[in-house]
């Protein structure tokens, strides 16, 4: 009777402890894996693929795609389980072969290579060009490079410490500019610093930005920037405890409104796998991928694995990739068709068949000529103008006027509004307008759910306007103008109907009469209106 009436006392007493402290009392059995699991298996049906290993042999495939991120989460939730054989050689061919201006990027992608294992010199050379060039991102990820091993000649781990020491704002926090902290910048710099917590001053500064990151968490338990509560932000600060060895679950700082930052990360669940940037918006891909590493962050963090971003020692089994089948289309690409008509052979192929025989026939002239009277010499001659000519055939050829002047296929057809704008810029080079203006207000007819992104390819398309895309999404360069071209903070920004977008250009979808302003910046936005980073 007495151990029956204990063990009745022991479950009221239970069930009242998690009515009166909700989140709480199992805060410690909170694990992430089934969201982590759920995010990845809709990145590989998007991929078409079953397994992990299948994703990371399909990314090798185009590791200009911009998955870096993944290949980072795949990594740090997989350890030592993968090969990253062929995305390594992939993408060293491919950070070798681009021109990264942008200091903070190049920075990324030598990240990217230190965390496959890569022994590039492209990661030191990346150390030395980018650390500190490009602002305080390029400090942050300056300093996560230099903590996964790679030797600068100008920097040192303790050099950039102090520089970022130095950025560090009255409030605690860290900016791009001006002199208020900036929840997801403050949160990146105390990433990076945290591995190196057993010095007094780091250890002050990274508690000094969780002081002001739990400040800046509104009372409903969400974190916002650009105007919106986003998942963006709660993401970062979630990796920024997790690095720093505090759970989300258990701090009282950050659990607010009854709720711990992996529950409101939960809230801008669209369905199982996918996440918004705000409340009640469509499935978001920078939300998405952000939400997936910020979680295994904590895992790592339950695991007492370490920090995200700190790789530690390197190794990967060796996986024999299956013969890959033959594309019945090559035309198209992971499920999606590149779209257009290539010119047809009969109006340029056969003048660049003839340009091959001539190439041949010259060859051989100058051989007779040295009076070279090998066969082998003819032969190879010969068999090199047939490969070209195979190429002649295969290759997709289209002229300048044929891409820009064909007309985009809509179905669904909704009226948008652009305009470029490079009036920072105006006349100071000979081929900048002289009021900077590179497309005056137009009209661009766009299909129903299409992007920002799409409707600017459709408007350079049809006025014939370069432009140059890198990450799959990124403007780089319109109008022969690019990012960094007028100083480390100078780029392309846009803006929808006045309201500077807080989203990639790849995510925001256009509606009937959306006016989108291309403007190009001297000062990242200070100098075109953009409130925020003027703050």
């Amino acid at each position: 009777m007495i151990k029956a009436l204990r063990k009745t006392v022991v479950i009221l007493l239970a069930i009242t402890m998690s009515l009166v402290f909700p989140g709480h009392c199992f805060a410690a059995d909170k694990s992430p894996e089934k969201d982590i699991e759920d995010i990845f298996a809709v990145r590989m049906e998007q991929a078409g693929v079953k397994t992990a290993q299948e994703l990371v042999w399909t990314l090798s495939d185009h590791p200009e795609s911009g998955d870096e991120w993944y290949i980072i989460s795949l990594r740090q939730w997989l350890p030592g389980q993968l090969d990253f054989s062929e995305y390594r050689k992939a993408y060293e061919e491919y950070v070798s072969q681009k021109d990264i201006k942008n200091a903070t990027a190049k920075l990324k992608a030598a990240l990217t290579l230190q965390a496959v294992g890569s022994k590039s010199p492209f990661i030191d050379k990346a150390a030395d060009e980018g650390t500190g060039e490009g602002g305080v991102m390029s400090w942050i990820y300056g300093l996560h490079v230099l903590n996964n091993g790679a030797v600068s000649s100008g920097h040192s781990k303790d050099s950039v410490i102090a520089e970022l020491l130095k950025l560090q704002l009255q409030d605690g926090g860290w900016a791009v500019m001006g002199d208020n902290g900036d929840v997801d910048v403050t949160a990146m710099a105390a990433q990076a610093l945290t591995p190196h917590m057993d010095r007094e001053d780091v250890k002050n500064a990274v508690e000094r930005a969780i002081d002001l990151l739990s400040l800046r968490q509104k009372e409903n338990g969400y974190f916002s920037s650009f105007g919106d509560d986003n998942a963006e932000s709660t993401a970062q600060v979630l990796v920024a405890l997790s690095a720093a060895g505090i759970d989300c679950a258990e701090d009282e700082r950050f659990i607010k409104n009854g709720k711990d930052l992996l529950d409101i990360l939960d809230s801008f669940k669209v369905s199982a796998g996918q996440y918004s940037h705000a409340i009640g918006g469509d499935a978001n891909p920078s939300a998405t991928i952000q939400t997936l590493y910020s979680l295994i962050s904590y895992k790592m963090f339950q695991e007492g694995r370490g920090s995200l971003l700190l790789f530690g020692d390197y190794s990967e089994p060796s996986v024999p990739r299956p013969e890959r089948p033959v594309d019945p289309d090559p035309g198209k690409q992971d499920g999606r068709d590149p779209g257009g008509e290539t010119m047809p052979a009969e109006n340029i192929r056969p003048y660049l068949y003839g340009a091959v025989a001539a190439a041949a026939v010259i060859a051989c002239a100058v051989l007779a000529l040295l009076k070279k009277r090998s066969y082998k010499s003819y032969l190879f001659v010969v068999l090199l103008a047939a490969v070209a000519a195979v190429c002649v055939t295969f290759i997709n050829i289209e002229k300048p006027s044929d891409y820009y002047g064909r007309p985009d296929d809509i179905k669904d057809p909704v009226k948008t509004e652009i305009i470029i704008d490079a009036h920072t810029v105006a006349g100071e080079k000979s081929y900048i307008p002289e009021d900077g203006i590179i497309l005056a207000r137009a009209e661009v007819i766009i299909d129903k759910g299409q992007t920002a992104y799409e409707q600017l390819v459709s408007a350079v398309k049809a006025h014939s306007i370069h432009i140059e895309i890198t990450g799959g999404s990124y403007v780089a360069g319109i109008g022969n103008i690019y990012e960094l071209d007028f100083g480390d903070l100078s780029g392309w920004m846009y803006r929808v109907n006045g309201e500077f977008a807080s989203v990639n250009c790849n995510e925001y979808v256009l509606k009937e009469g959306d006016l989108v302003e291309w403007l190009y910046t001297r000062n990242i936005g200070k100098d075109i209106g953009n409130e925020y980073m003027g703050d």
